[in-house]
């Protein structure tokens, strides 16, 4: 029974990750309440197959990103901007999904789709030396966002899949609501209010915030249809792309979606899904499809 579980979350997981083909542009970001403009834009990937998961670090001065080999297995790279040199983190006999840098970017955490079906939130070195689960006992790790020191968000694979605060104190984790997206990420300005994705219906997907402290839960703004990936800048503006078009809606002033670039006139026609944006404001990573 547990190695069919296994069997069948491991697929919804390839199915989240979207593992088809993709690379990763970066662009110059300009960003403030009122405006949004995006510039200069390259391909740090450039190669065929799945890149995909990017995450700045080091002031924005580099961007960690998840990329599958030959072999069909994935592993973690990092890319520094000023160069355009992209090192292997890690060279592990499993995949590694969705790094996330904490600690000042001494280390980081990522999904590890162990050798026997354990899906888990490890931590990793950035100069790959060591590595350790996060949670032993929390399994089906989907996607996750640090909250603070000891708490983390998690988006749990099942029917449905669930959002739950993984407790680095306790090993534990709470239940808090279902049906949720993929992207989360905390709200900057905000006393460590989470941002997240609720797909209510097949029809309306609702962003919302999540206070980890006593569960309360507002909703923000809906998506854009059928888009779920979001990142969300220093001054409030949620940025979501729907397919080659960029949005932006600041939590604090905006009433909707307003349009801040067609991603054709940066040479880019196919459909654009995940985005990060540096902790200063300055650089944008878009996952495009190949």
């Amino acid at each position: 029974m547990h190695r069919c579980i296994y069997f069948i979350l491991l697929i919804w997981s390839g199915n989240l990750y979207g593992q088809s083909g993709s690379e990763i542009y970066l662009f110059d970001l300009s960003s403030d309440i009122r405006n949004v403009t995006i510039s200069n834009p390259r391909n740090i990937s450039q190669r065929p197959g799945y890149d995909n998961q990017p995450h700045f670090y080091d002031n924005g001065k580099k961007v960690l990103f998840t990329s599958m080999e030959d072999n069909n297995q994935t592993n973690i790279y990092s890319h520094q901007i000023k160069s355009g040199k992209t090192r292997k983190v890690f060279n592990t006999t499993v995949s590694e999904y969705s790094p996330t840098p904490i600690d000042n970017g001494k280390y980081f955490t990522c999904v590890v789709v162990e050798e026997n079906g354990d899906q888990r939130l490890w931590r990793y070195k950035i100069n790959g030396k060591e590595r350790s689960p996060v949670f032993k006992s929390i399994n089906f790790v989907g996607y996750h966002c640090r909250i603070d020191e000891h708490r983390i968000g998690l988006f749990i694979l099942g029917d449905p899949n669930t959002l739950q605060i993984g407790n680095k104190v306790t090993g534990n984790s709470l239940y808090v609501t279902e049906k949720i997206g993929r992207s989360m990420q905390l709200i900057p300005g905000e006393e460590a209010l989470l941002a997240f994705v609720q797909k209510k219906d097949s029809a309306h997907w609702m962003i919302r915030s999540l206070d980890p402290n006593n569960l309360a839960m507002n909703d923000i703004i809906e998506t854009l249809p059928g888009s779920e990936d979001f990142c969300i800048t220093g001054d409030g503006n949620i940025l979501m792309a729907q397919g080659n078009t960029l949005f932006k809606y600041n939590i604090k002033t905006d009433i909707d979606w307003s349009k801040v670039a067609d991603l054709t006139d940066h040479g880019i026609k196919n459909h654009c899904s995940r985005l990060a944006v540096s902790a200063n404001d300055m650089k944008l990573a878009i996952v495009v499809r190949e």
